[in-house]
C-alpha cells in the first residue's frame, strides 16, 4: 500500500540519457572566460590497490582523450582529485605501493596533457554533520596529493602525518617522498616533516624573509623572529589556512565551486564523476500537485525501503504543476540533498515546479525540463510571513551543502530577489 500512495515506477536507465537541458550549481562560474574543460575524480580512502587502479585507468583515459597538444598550461583540461575526507575518512592505512604507483603516474610525462589538482575538502555543513568537525588527509594518501600539479586544501582541513602507519624509517619510503616532493606542490622540508616525526621544523625570519628550517639550521642562523611548525616526536599536519599564510599554496578554496572559478572551468564541469562506473538502476517518483506532510512522510518511507533493499540508486522526481507546504518542501529538499554519491537524483519537470517545490527540484543533482516547462514563477499561496525566516534559513543551509546558488533557490518563492542565469 505504501508504494501505491506515491506513483513509483522502476526502470533501467543508461545514465548518458540523463543529460540536463539546463544546469546550475557547483562549478557554475559567472565569468565569460570560463570555457576550460574540467573533470572530477573522487579518490576513496584509504587508498587500496583496487582504488588506485581505478583512478589510474581514469587518468589515463582522460589523458588519452586530450591527445591534441595544448601549449599553454592555463588551457589544459583540469582534473580535480577529490579525496574522500568529507565523510570522516582520513587516509590512514593507505597502501604505500598503490599510492606510490599513482604518484608516479601523476608526475609522468603522460600527464602533461592535463593539470591535476589535489583537493582536500573541509567538513560538510551542519545539514549533514557536526559543523565543528575537522577533516584531514593523512597516511600515504598524502604522497598522491603532493604529486599533483597543484594542491587545494580547504582552510578548515589539514594535510600531513604521512608516516602515521609506522613505516617512515624505511629508506625506500623516504626516498620516494624525497623524489616526489618539491616537483609541484610542497617543499621537501615540509614533506619530510610530515613523514618523519623526528624532524623538528621551524619558520625563521631573516633579513631576506621567511624560511622553513630544521632545528640544526635554526641554531646556526641569525633570526629576528621564529615559530615552531612541529615539535620533535610529532608528525607535521598543516591546515589549508596555514598553507595560504605561509605562501605554500595560492588556492584559497572551500568547495569545488571555488575551484571551478579559480581554474575558469565550464559550467557544471565538476558535477560529474567520470570514474563512477556504477550500474544505474532507476525509479521514477511522480510527485502530486501539492506536496503536504503526508506525501513527504510516505515518500521518505518509500525511499528508505528502496535504498535498504538496494533496488535502486538513481531517483528521478517528476514534478507536475507541483507546489507544497513551505516547511515540508524544505525538509524534502534536505532529504534529497543528503543522498551520497552512490545514489543520484534527477528532477524531471514535465510541466511546472513552482514555489517551495522548486527548491526540492533544485536540490537534485541534475535537472531535465520539457521545452514548455517552467521552474518557479507565480504560485498560490505565498509563503506565510511567520514561516519565511525559517524557510530562508533552511534554503541557505541546503544551498551551502550542495555548493549551489542560494539566490536562485530563494528567487523561486521570493519576489524581491532578482537573479541572472547562464543557459547552456
Amino acid at each position: 500500500m505504501l508504494l501505491n500512495q506515491l506513483k513509483i515506477t522502476r526502470y533501467l536507465f543508461c545514465l548518458i540519457l540523463l543529460v540536463p537541458v539546463w544546469t546550475y550549481g557547483a562549478g557554475q562560474v559567472d565569468n565569460d572566460d570560463a570555457n576550460r574543460n574540467g573533470y572530477l575524480v573522487r579518490i576513496g580512502l584509504p587508498i587500496t590497490p583496487k582504488i588506485a587502479t581505478g583512478v589510474e585507468e581514469t587518468l589515463k583515459r582522460l589523458a588519452g582523450d586530450s591527445k591534441d597538444a595544448v601549449l599553454r598550461n592555463e588551457d589544459r583540461p583540469v582534473v580535480v582529485l577529490e579525496f574522500d575526507c568529507a565523510t570522516g575518512k582520513t587516509g590512514q592505512g593507505s597502501d604505500f605501493e598503490s599510492c606510490l604507483s599513482l604518484a608516479r603516474l601523476l608526475t609522468s610525462e603522460e600527464m602533461n596533457r592535463l593539470v591535476t589538482v589535489a583537493f582536500v575538502p573541509g567538513p560538510r555543513t551542519k545539514l549533514f554533520r557536526d559543523e565543528d568537525k575537522k577533516t584531514k588527509l593523512v597516511g600515504h594518501a598524502v604522497l598522491v596529493a603532493i604529486a599533483a600539479n597543484e594542491l587545494a586544501v580547504a582552510t578548515s582541513a589539514t594535510i600531513g602525518s604521512s608516516g602515521i602507519d609506522g613505516d617512515f624509517r624505511d629508506p625506500i619510503v623516504k626516498a620516494s617522498y624525497e623524489a616526489i616532493s618539491g616537483q609541484f606542490t610542497l617543499p621537501k622540508p615540509i614533506v619530510l616533516a610530515m613523514l618523519d616525526k623526528n624532524i623538528e621544523l621551524h619558520r625563521a625570519k631573516t633579513d631576506s624573509g621567511w624560511d622553513i628550517v630544521d632545528r640544526e639550521q635554526l641554531e646556526k642562523m641569525v633570526v629576528s623572529e621564529s615559530a615552531t611548525l612541529v615539535e620533535n616526536d610529532k608528525f607535521l599536519e598543516i591546515s589549508g589556512q596555514q598553507l595560504l599564510k605561509y605562501g605554500l599554496t595560492k588556492n584559497r578554496t572551500e568547495s569545488k565551486r571555488d575551484l571551478a572559478t579559480r581554474f575558469r572551468l565550464r559550467s557544471g564541469a565538476l558535477d560529474v564523476n567520470p570514474s563512477s562506473g556504477i550500474d544505474w538502476k532507476a525509479v521514477v517518483i511522480e510527485l502530486p500537485e501539492y506536496i503536504d506532510r503526508a506525501t513527504s512522510d510516505w515518500m521518505t518511507r518509500a525511499l528508505q525501503q528502496t535504498i535498504s533493499n538496494d533496488s535502486a540508486n538513481l531517483f528521478i522526481f517528476e514534478f507536475n504543476s507541483s507546489n507544497g507546504d513551505p516547511i515540508v518542501c524544505m525538509e524534502l529538499a534536505q532529504r534529497i540533498a543528503e543522498f551520497d554519491e552512490k545514489h543520484r537524483t534527477v528532477a524531471f519537470i514535465n510541466d511546472i515546479a513552482s514555489g517551495p517545490a522548486a527548491v526540492a527540484a533544485l536540490a537534485c543533482n541534475q535537472m531535465i525540463m520539457n521545452e514548455s516547462a517552467r521552474l518557479g514563477g507565480a504560485y498560490d499561496p505565498a509563503v506565510p510571513e511567520d514561516q519565511l525566516q525559517d524557510v530562508q534559513t533552511m534554503v541557505g543551509e541546503i544551498a551551502r551543502a550542495l555548493e549551489s546558488d542560494e539566490a536562485l533557490m530563494k528567487a523561486t518563492f521570493e519576489t524581491t530577489i532578482c537573479v541572472s542565469m547562464d543557459w547552456v
